[in-house]
């Protein structure tokens, strides 16, 4: 059997792969990282639900959603906040039904109750919407305890300040695991795209609005506020990125390592919208411009 140290040495061996440390990973590295989780995935609930992410990439193993959607089901039921909450988000990216939200209120108090920001900043952003995932009570004690580094923690107290008692919150469900398995596997098809308007015939402009819920968009804020680094542009002469004063804004880009089911289920609705293997696509980027930023016009 092997130790704890051992379960750790093979996560991190994964985790440094993905992470990029050496170099964009190919097929021969994911494949290693692939099977470091792999190994470790017995013992170790994150290293479950990362091989989970592995094979819903087909990232160093054949594809197989059906695994995937296995695998993290299984890995959330250690009851880990992060996975709570990842795998609330699946059961609201999934077709809604009541019994859904249930479970996903649920497992985003749990989540909260435990110390997740994210899932709290979730019940939160919900409640500014009039969809009340927990009661009254949770929603006061949760706006209390923000951290101020929290994405617009200032509008979510000031929402939650003036919000009345008899608001009518989601009902929670005990965890069903059929139900949890059929919403992950639906989620992972990603959305069906809208029907697009045409702004112009020639050239050809479409638009396609409410690509992603709300509380989607809401998770990649959340995910990626870790990461937002300084924008960059290109430099000609250095063929290197660099910091430019005509660029003031914020960027991060969710690399594998920072990849999990719900953002996967995203990246496949975009996938659909634009009729293209995600493979073919960027990672999921976000831009943050704050009072002040700005990109002049440039070329």
């Amino acid at each position: 059997m092997q130790t704890k140290d051992d379960i750790i040495r093979l996560y991190e061996t994964g985790m440094a792969i993905l992470s990029g440390v050496d170099g964009p990973p190919d097929q021969a590295a994911l494949a290693i990282a692939a099977s470091s989780f792999a190994e470790a995935a017995s013992q170790s609930p994150m290293a479950k639900a990362k091989h989970a992410v592995m094979l819903a990439l087909g990232a160093g193993v054949a594809l197989d959603d059906e695994a995937a959607s296995e695998q993290f089901v299984d890995a959330a039921m250690s009851g880990h906040p992060g996975l709570l909450r990842e795998l609330a988000m699946l059961l609201l990216i999934a077709p809604a039904t009541q019994h859904t939200e249930q479970l996903a209120a649920g497992l985003l108090r749990r989540a909260a109750s435990a110390g997740d920001w994210i899932a709290a900043f979730l019940i939160l952003r919900e409640a500014q919407r009039e969809r009340y995932l927990a009661p009254y009570g949770t929603l006061q004690t949760l706006a209390i305890q923000l951290s101020e580094s929290v994405p617009f923690a200032h509008y979510l107290r000031a929402n939650v300040r003036y919000l009345e008692r008899n608001i009518n919150p989601v009902s929670s469900a005990p965890f069903d695991t059929g139900a949890c398995l059929q919403a992950v596997r639906q989620a992972l098809v990603g959305h069906a795209p809208p029907e697009p308007t045409t702004l112009a015939t020639f050239p050809q402009v479409t638009a396609h609005k409410k690509i992603l819920q709300p509380i989607e968009c809401d998770y990649i804020i959340a995910r990626s506020v870790a990461h937002l680094q300084p924008s960059k542009v290109i430099d000609p002469a250095e063929a290197n990125a660099i910091q430019a004063h005509f660029r003031t804004s914020e960027g991060a880009t969710l690399l594998p390592a920072n990849l999990d089911l719900p953002l996967i289920s995203m990246m496949r609705s975009l996938s659909k919208l634009t009729h293209k293997p995600v493979s073919h696509g960027e990672f999921l980027a976000m831009l943050r411009y704050a009072p002040g930023h700005e990109y002049k016009p440039h070329h």
